[in-house]
């Protein structure tokens, strides 16, 4: 039950995490 409550925390962690790696990125 608790699964289905983490696993969408942890993608949207990671996607936060790679759209901001992905910004700094760009600008340099």
């Amino acid at each position: 039950m608790i699964q289905f409550f983490i696993c969408p925390l942890l993608v949207g962690l990671l996607v936060a995490i790679f759209e901001y790696w992905l910004n700094n990125r760009d600008k340099k």
